[in-house]
């Protein structure tokens, strides 16, 4: 029993043994592994935190780069801001100069025509007096016609005088040989920001009889005198409002208003019976600066001799 009990008691105490030995173990292992891991974990943090310095780095020149190019491109674009203001003033700066030299052309234009004008009245008076003495000696058919019918006159008008009945009745024997005079054209294109008594130019030329239109710059001049018929057809551009009118050597004799903002393409049209000498002019222009006017057709510019005047019908004839 003793021996037993001993056995017993030494079966225990190597138990005993045995488990403080492997918790021993156990801990020295868990302990051993723990400074494994935190070993890991600090190379790994140290990587982790040098990769995250790499990435901030590259980050921070990505941004200086960034801000860089949007500093270059900010000043390209004052730059361009500015030229395009330049552009802007200089253009401006044109418009109004070709208004000026606009003005100054019909100014001299004007000039031309009344010097044109002079020299031919003073041409014309010389003729009219070489004429008057070729009346007094003509023995030709004509002259015969005009003495006959001065002849059968009551004898109330045997006063009159024989060169002025002579000048009455030949223009009548010349009509048969007169040349119709009449012109028709139309706007080809759309007018975008005409200046300001800018002549508008009817380009499509359709009837030109006797060659009195100009389609260079829109006038048209009186190859005789005598009345004439004119007429002007306007179309809105789009919604636009717009002035204009009709001149006579400068002079405005008839006005048109196109109102385009209550009734898009809206169509204003004007006639206007005209007297004109050998020489005059008549062209539309418009008044404000900046007027745009509808082409393609839709605005156009006619007129037709009438009646021609007698009076000078024996010059140049």
């Amino acid at each position: 029993e003793y021996m037993g009990s001993f056995i017993s008691t030494m079966e225990a105490q190597c138990l005993f043994l045995c488990v403080c030995f492997m918790a021993f173990f156990l801990g020295a292992a868990a302990a051993n592994q723990m400074e494994v891991n935190e070993h890991l974990l600090g190379a790994a943090s140290s990587n982790q935190m040098a990769a995250n310095e790499q990435l901030l780095l590259k980050l921070a020149r990505r941004v200086e780069y960034l801000e860089k190019r949007d500093e270059h491109l900010v000043q390209r674009m004052e730059e361009l801001e500015g030229r395009d203001k330049t552009q802007q003033e200089e253009i401006e700066t044109l418009r109004s100069q070709m208004s000026i030299q606009q003005s100054r052309m019909t100014v001299f234009e004007k000039i031309i025509r009344k010097l044109k004008r002079h020299d031919r009245n003073h041409s014309n008076l010389e003729t009219v007096k070489a004429m008057k003495n070729r009346l007094n000696t003509d023995t030709t058919k004509d002259s015969n016609v005009v003495d006959d019918s001065i002849k059968t006159s009551s004898k109330q008008e045997s006063n009159v005088d024989l060169d002025q009945k002579r000048r009455d009745a030949l223009p009548r024997i010349r009509r048969a040989d007169e040349k119709p005079v009449a012109f028709f054209s139309a706007l080809e294109t759309h007018v975008f920001h005409a200046g300001a008594n800018q002549n508008i130019v009817f380009g499509q030329v359709i009837t030109n009889l006797a060659n009195g239109y100009n389609s260079n710059n829109g006038e048209f001049t009186a190859p005789v005198s005598g009345v004439y018929a004119f007429s002007v057809t306007l179309m809105a551009l789009s919604s636009h409002t717009s002035h204009y009118t009709i001149l006579l050597n400068g002079q405005s004799v008839s006005n048109l208003y196109v109102r385009g903002t209550e009734s898009p393409y809206a169509t204003s049209s004007q006639t206007a019976v005209l007297q004109l000498q050998q020489g005059d002019f008549v062209v539309v222009q418009n008044i404000d600066i900046g007027e745009s006017l509808h082409g393609y057709g839709y605005s156009s510019f006619a007129g037709f001799l009438i009646q021609r005047d007698y009076a000078d019908a024996i010059i140049g004839k």
